[in-house]
C-alpha cells in the first residue's frame, strides 16, 4: 500500500516543475521584449548620429567655404560625437590652412574641452575613448594631457592609446618620451604595436619636414644600453615602413654594431629593401648568410636592377635545405625581369622537384608557357 508521503511528494514536485516552467516563459519573454526595445533605441540613435554627422559637415564645409553659417554648438554625448567626427572627416580631405580652422572651431564649440574632461573619467573604456578622440585632432597644445595619462593612468590600455597621441604630434622630445616609456616595459610586448606607433612619428617628423632629425635619433640609440635591442628591431622596422629614405645608410651602421645578431640584420635588411637601400654586397652577403631566416629575409628584399652574380647567388639558393629561402629565391627571379624568368626557364626542368614545382608555378603566374 502507497504511503501518504508517496502520494504527496509528486504532486507537490509537479506544482513546482508549474511554476518553474511559468517563470522561465516570462523571463524569457521580458527578456525579448527588453531586447526589442533595445534595439530599436541603439537603431535610432545611430541614425540620429548620421543625420547630425552629415548636419555638422555641411555646415563646416560651408564654414570653409567662406560663409558663416550658425553651427550650434554642442550640448550632449551624441551631438560631440557627431561634430568630432565630421570635423575628423573633413581633417583628412583639406589643406593645411583648413585645417587649422577646423581644429580652431573644434576649441570654439568646447569639443576640445568636452573630450579632456572625458579623458579623466572614472571609466577607463570612457577615458580610452575620449584620448582616442582627442588624439585624431593631432593638437600639439594636448602633449601634457597624453603624458600625465601615460605617468599616471592605472590602466595599460589607456597608457598605450596616449603614447599612440603622443606618436601623432611627435617631435624630437616626445619621440624620446616614446622610446623611453617602451623601453622600461608595461605597456607594450608587441612589435607590431611598437612599429605602429614609430610609423606614426615618423610620418609626423616627416611631415613636418623633420625626417633628418629621425635620423640623428636612430644614431644616437644605436649602441645606448638603456634601449633594449629588441626595441631597436622595431625602431628600424619602422623605419622601413615608413619610407624615410633618408635613413638608408644608418641601417649599415646598425649592421655592423650588431654582427651577431641575425634578427637585427634581418630588422635591416627588410628595411633596406622596403628603402630600396640594398646594394649588392648586401644581397650576396645576405643570401649566403648562416641563418636560414637571413638568407629568406634577403632573398624576399631583392628587387630591381641587379647584375649576374646576384642572379647566380638566387639560382644557388633555389637549392637551400630551407623552404622559405627558396620559394623567396624564386619569387625574387620572377620580379627581376628577362634574365631572372630566364634562369627559372632552365631550372623548370631540375633534378630537383621543389625546384621544378616553384619554378613552374611562377613561370605560370607570370604568364609564361610551360
Amino acid at each position: 500500500m502507497r504511503s501518504l508521503e508517496d502520494i504527496i511528494l509528486p504532486i507537490l514536485l509537479k506544482d513546482y516543475l508549474v511554476y518553474a516552467i511559468y517563470f522561465l516563459f516570462l523571463t524569457t519573454l521580458l527578456l525579448f521584449v527588453i531586447l526589442v526595445i533595445h534595439k530599436t533605441y541603439v537603431e535610432r540613435r545611430e541614425r540620429r548620429r548620421e543625420e547630425l554627422i552629415d548636419l555638422y559637415r555641411r555646415a563646416i564645409g560651408d564654414y570653409l567655404g567662406g560663409d558663416h553659417p550658425a553651427l550650434n554648438r554642442p550640448s550632449k554625448r551624441i551631438e560631440y560625437d557627431a561634430f568630432s567626427e565630421a570635423c575628423v572627416n573633413l581633417l583628412s580631405q583639406v589643406g593645411e590652412a583648413k585645417t587649422e580652422r577646423i581644429r580652431m572651431l573644434l576649441k570654439e564649440n568646447s569639443v576640445v574641452d568636452f573630450y579632456r574632461r572625458m579623458a579623466y573619467s572614472r571609466s577607463w573604456t570612457k577615458r580610452f575613448y575620449g584620448i582616442e578622440t582627442l588624439g585624431l585632432y593631432r593638437l600639439y597644445e594636448l602633449r601634457n594631457l597624453f603624458i600625465d595619462i601615460l605617468n599616471n593612468d592605472p590602466v595599460r590600455e589607456v597608457r598605450a592609446k596616449a603614447l599612440w597621441g603622443l606618436s601623432l604630434i611627435a617631435d624630437e622630445d616626445v619621440l624620446w618620451i616614446i622610446t623611453r616609456r617602451l623601453a622600461t616595459g608595461g605597456i607594450s610586448r608587441s612589435s607590431k604595436f611598437n612599429e605602429y606607433i614609430y610609423t606614426n612619428a615618423i610620418n609626423t617628423l616627416k611631415e613636418k619636414g623633420l625626417g633628418d632629425r629621425f635620423v640623428e635619433f636612430l644614431k644616437r640609440i644605436k649602441d645606448d644600453g638603456d634601449i633594449p635591442v629588441g626595441l631597436k628591431k622595431d625602431i628600424i622596422s619602422a623605419t622601413g615602413v615608413s619610407g624615410l629614405r633618408e635613413a638608408v645608410g644608418v641601417m649599415d651602421e646598425y649592421i655592423q654594431t650588431y654582427p651577431e645578431d641575425p634578427l637585427m640584420r634581418v630588422a635591416c635588411i627588410r628595411a633596406l629593401g622596403l628603402l630600396g637601400g640594398l646594394g649588392k654586397e648586401r644581397m650576396i652577403e645576405g643570401l649566403s648568410h648562416s641563418d636560414w631566416r637571413v638568407r629568406a629575409v634577403t632573398a624576399g628584399a631583392i628587387s630591381g636592377d641587379v647584375d649576374g652574380e646576384v642572379i647566380n647567388s638566387l639560382r644557388q639558393v633555389l637549392y637551400d635545405q630551407a623552404y622559405f629561402v627558396r620559394l623567396n629565391a624564386a619569387r625574387a627571379l620572377s620580379r627581376l625581369g628577362r634574365e631572372g624568368i630566364s634562369v627559372l626557364e632552365q631550372e623548370r626542368d631540375s633534378n630537383d622537384r621543389f625546384v621544378q614545382d616553384v619554378a613552374r608555378y611562377l613561370l605560370q603566374e607570370a604568364n609564361i608557357h610551360v
